[in-house]
C-alpha cells in the first residue's frame, strides 16, 4: 500500500473531496449554460464524468513514478479521457437521462475541464515526488552524520528499545509485540501500525519508531514506511530506482533506492 497524498492526512482527504465537488459544480454549470440539458441532468452527467476522472487520477499516483516517457503519458491521458466519457455516456443514456446526440454536444466542455485538470494533477504529483526525494536525501544525510558518532546497528544510547507498543483505542488498550508488527506507515501526524490481526493508529512520529525499534529487525525503507524484515516475502523491482516490498498477509510497500540499500545491508545481501 503506497502512501497517497490525498489519503495520508485529513487535510488531504478534505481537499480531495472539495476539489471533486468544485469540478462537478463547474462542469454542470457549463453544461447547463451551453447545452440543452436541464440542471439535474447536467449535474448527473458531470458527477459521473468527474467521479470517473477522480478515480483514474487517484490511481495515477501509483503509476506516475514508473511512466517517464512523454508519449506514454499522452497516451494514458487520452485513454483516460475516453474511458471517463464512455462511462458517463453509457450510464446517462442507459438511464434515459439524455440522448447520444445531447451527450456528444457536451463532449468539448468535458474535455475543456478534464484535460487541464489531468495535466495539473500529474504535474502536482511530479512536484510532490521531487520534494519527497529531496526530503529523503536530507534525512539520509542526517542519518549518515549521526552514524559517524555511533554504530549503525545500535540505537542512540539514550533510546529505549521497544519490545511492545501500547495503543489506546477508546476504552481499550492494545499491547502489540514488536515481533507481531509487520510494518509502520506515516499517516499525517500519526502512524499506522499493521499486524496480522489488524491496523492500529498511534500518535507518534516515524523518527521515534526508527530510533526505538530493534535495529536488527526493523528498517526504514521509505520516509513514510518502516518494515519488519522477518515478515518480508519478496522484494521486486517496480520501476526505475523504486522497489516493491511484499509482506506476509498481502501488505505491499514501496521502497526508495536508499531504503532498498539499507534493506540489503540489513539482510546481508
Amino acid at each position: 500500500m503506497f502512501d497517497h497524498p490525498f489519503t495520508r492526512s485529513m487535510a488531504g482527504r478534505t481537499a480531495g473531496i472539495l476539489l471533486v465537488l468544485a469540478a462537478i459544480g463547474v462542469l454542470s454549470g457549463l453544461l447547463t449554460l451551453y447545452t440543452s440539458l436541464c440542471f439535474t441532468t447536467a449535474l448527473a452527467d458531470a458527477a459521473l464524468y468527474v467521479a470517473s476522472l477522480a478515480v483514474a487520477g487517484y490511481y495515477s499516483w501509483y503509476l506516475s513514478p514508473y511512466i517517464k516517457v512523454w508519449q506514454a503519458q499522452v497516451g494514458i491521458a487520452l485513454v483516460t479521457q475516453f474511458l471517463c466519457l464512455a462511462i458517463a455516456e453509457a450510464v446517462t443514456i442507459a438511464s434515459s437521462l439524455e440522448s447520444a446526440e445531447t451527450f456528444l454536444s457536451g463532449v468539448p466542455l468535458h474535455l475543456l475541464l478534464g484535460i487541464p485538470v489531468w495535466i495539473i494533477l500529474l504535474q502536482w504529483y511530479r512536484l510532490l515526488e521531487g520534494k519527497e526525494r529531496e526530503a529523503e536525501q536530507l534525512e539520509v544525510g542526517q542519518r549518515v552524520a549521526e552514524s559517524l558518532h555511533q554504530p549503525v546497528d545500535s540505537p542512540p544510547a539514550s533510546a529505549e528499545v521497544l519490545d511492545r507498543i501500547s495503543v489506546k483505542e477508546g476504552t481499550r488498550i492494545h499491547l502489540i509485540s514488536t515481533d507481531e508488527l509487520l510494518c509502520i506507515q506515516a499517516n499525517g501526524d500519526y502512524a499506522t501500525l499493521t499486524t496480522a490481526y489488524g491496523q492500529y493508529v498511534k500518535e507518534q512520529t516515524m523518527k521515534y519508531f526508527e530510533t526505538h525499534l530493534p535495529a536488527d529487525t526493523f528498517v526504514r525503507i521509505h520516509r513514510s514506511s518502516i518494515v519488519n524484515v522477518n515478515h518480508i516475502l519478496r522484494v521486486e523491482l517496480f520501476g526505475k530506482d523504486t522497489y516493491q516490498i511484499r509482506l506476509t498477509g498481502g501488505t505491499t510497500l514501496r521502497a526508495s533506492a536508499t531504503g532498498y540499500r539499507l534493506l540489503k545491508a540489513r539482510l546481508g545481501l
